[in-house]
């Protein structure tokens, strides 16, 4: 977890002070598991993608994450499906997106933005948009109804990959929710974790077929393979953790569950 120690830890800590509003919405951000984010701004004509700042690399570097092959599909999503984006003619100021998409370090450098702190910190796959050139607009109302009609049509189909996800849920043998169980798929350094009271989880993926993991402090790892992703289709895949304590005190117990999903062949304890 080194990307992550010297993404977060080294630039937000007891050094940074935010805004009452950023808290608050920080906060929000931590009660709604959220799967999928965007945030909108102003002042170019582009979908951005993290990282928006990387440690070591300058402003012009390409700063990739682990999930950067998502991100950009995320993006091109958002901008193909936008009356202009994609158009490098109808960008701003003599600017060049090809696909309408840019990495955030690779255009400019910024630490500490919402959609680096909202993948690394919070599970949420965010983009930035950028709506359009002009900053301050002298007529809102003229301004809104573009702004409307231009990314109607994008919001909703970004807002669909939501489904595009693994989700399950990770419980004990006795049905007991696993918060903060940590969901891997192989060959993606960044994991996942279940945040929703009742063991809940959502994994954004591409297409393709995976090897993921459940861990869990004090209970066995439970690898499913071959776990197959559609694109928009949504691939459930649970998880029952044992306990270590259960195998140590000489418990019975029964790894294969058919009321709980689990079919022979697709479990396998690390």
């Amino acid at each position: 977890k080194q990307w992550y120690q010297r993404r977060v830890r080294g630039t937000i800590g007891t050094k940074m002070k935010f805004a009452t509003e950023t808290l608050l919405l920080m906060e929000h951000a931590k009660t709604i598991t959220p799967v999928l984010g965007i945030s909108f701004h102003d002042g170019a004509l582009v979908t951005n993608y993290p990282w928006d700042g990387q440690p070591g690399l300058y402003t012009g570097q390409y700063a990739k994450s682990p999930d950067d092959d998502l991100f950009i599909s995320l993006a091109k999503t958002y901008s193909y499906n936008h009356a202009a984006m994609y158009d490098v003619s109808q960008q701003c100021n003599g600017d060049s997106f090809a696909d309408g998409i840019t990495n955030g370090n690779k255009w400019y450098k910024v630490f500490n933005g919402m959609q680096d702190w909202n993948y690394v910190d919070n599970d949420c796959f965010e983009v930035t948009i950028e709506l359009g050139c002009c900053k301050y607009p002298s007529d809102a109302q003229t301004t809104f109804s573009s702004v409307w009609s231009d990314n109607f049509n994008s919001v909703f189909a970004f807002t669909a990959l939501a489904h595009q996800t693994v989700r399950g849920t990770v419980m004990t043998l006795d049905g007991t929710p696993l918060l903060g169980a940590t969901i891997s798929v192989e060959g993606i350094e960044k994991g996942v974790h279940v945040r929703h009271e009742n063991g809940y989880y959502w994994r954004p993926l591409r297409s393709g077929v995976y090897t993921i993991t459940a861990t869990k402090t004090g209970y066995f790892p439970l690898i499913r393979r071959n776990v197959a992703v559609t694109a928009g289709e949504t691939t459930v895949v649970n998880f029952i953790l044992i306990s270590r304590n259960q195998v140590l005190n000489h418990e019975k117990v029964d790894i294969y569950h058919p009321e709980k999903n689990f079919k022979p062949g697709e479990e396998d304890l690390l």
